[in-house]
């Protein structure tokens, strides 16, 4: 409604699964323009990311560098050392 009348130009979302999203869209018609989700390199949600692109959703993170996990990650660590970079600037890239 918020939509139709002019006051939101899209809709975003935030912590929906793929059976909120199927939900809906299938009880509005409405496929939301944005879905906000915890990603991070240990929590990557693959699957649900997929669904997104198919459904043309984009993905926005929250908690990108894993409550600052990410950062003492042996892999990423190693990346930001070659990159001359601080782990959490190769976490975000």
């Amino acid at each position: 409604e918020l939509r139709d009348a002019g006051k939101a130009k899209s809709i975003g979302v935030s912590n929906f699964r793929e059976q909120d999203l199927r939900r809906i869209i299938d009880e509005t018609g409405v496929t939301p323009a944005l879905n906000q989700i915890e990603l991070h390199p240990t929590f990557q949600q693959r699957e649900l990311r997929k669904l997104h692109d198919e459904l043309g959703i984009v993905t926005q993170c929250w908690s990108p560098l894993g409550q600052g996990a990410g950062i003492e990650n042996e892999t990423i660590a190693a990346i930001a050392e070659e990159a001359g970079q601080p782990a959490s600037a190769v976490i975000l890239r």
